[in-house]
This record gives C-alpha cells, structure tokens and sequence, in this order.
C-alpha cells in the first residue's frame, strides 16, 4: 500500500481500506473526490489542489500499517550530493530505504505533480516549483 500511496495512487490505497471499518477512509474519499473534481473543474489552482492532496495523502499515510524498524544512519553528504545532481526521486529512495518511510508522502507529491504535467493540467514552472520545495525540505533534513 505504501508503494501505491507513493506512486501518487491514494484512491487505490482508500478503496483497499473501505472493509476496515475506519470512519476515516471514507471522509477521506469525500474529500479526494472533492478535491479533484474542483481541480478538474478549475475551481482551484494547483497551488491549492497540491495543498489538499498533501493532507489527504498524509491521512491515508497514517492509516497504513508502518514499519516499526529503527531508521538506519545514512550520509547527508550523499543526499545533498543526490540533490545538487538533481535527482530528487534518488534522494527521496534513499530516505525511504534507510527507514523514513513518511518520505513516501513527499514522493506521492512529485509523483502527482508529474502526472498533472503529463495530462497538461499544469505547467513546468508549477512542477520545478515543486521539485525546489521538496529539495528545501530535504536539505533541511
């Protein structure tokens, strides 16, 4: 599932979750529907809809079950190395592998930002803005 979440494929992971019981998929559902549709319908920017989506990303997150391993060390020279050779999804692995699996979270972000370039329903200078973003964060690790 968090490999799903990841890919930026949060409806899938909430479909999976329905039989569970947890109130929570299912307000998170509304929510999604309700966030694309006014995305699609262009009711709100993109700004907006990467905001929303961040939320209700962070939402599913909580509800997979997590791996409880203890987070491994790694080089920061090497992930800013990985950033500095523009090569955010390397990075955002690399955290991953090492334990920081709420990362994923960051990955689902450029993963739909990467589709929304994609269908066309944004521009490059949208997208770069979120790779600059997701890098500050990182750098700030």
């Amino acid at each position: 599932m968090l490999q799903l979440l990841a890919e930026g494929r949060a409806n899938e992971v909430l479909q999976s979750l329905v039989n569970t019981g947890n109130k929570e998929v299912d307000m998170l559902q509304k929510r999604l529907d309700e966030v694309n549709q006014d995305f699609d319908s262009k009711k709100i920017s993109f700004q907006d809809w990467a905001v929303q989506q961040n939320s209700i990303n962070y939402g599913v997150f909580r509800l997979i079950p997590q791996n409880t391993r203890k987070k491994e060390a790694f080089s920061r020279e090497e992930l800013k190395k990985l950033i500095e050779n523009d090569n955010l999804e390397a990075a955002l692995d690399l955290l991953i592998k090492v334990g920081y699996e709420d990362v994923i979270v960051l990955q689902a972000r450029l993963n739909l930002a990467k589709q929304q370039m994609k269908n066309g329903a944004i521009e490059q200078a949208d997208l770069d803005t979120v790779y600059e973003q997701i890098n500050d964060f990182i750098l700030a690790f």
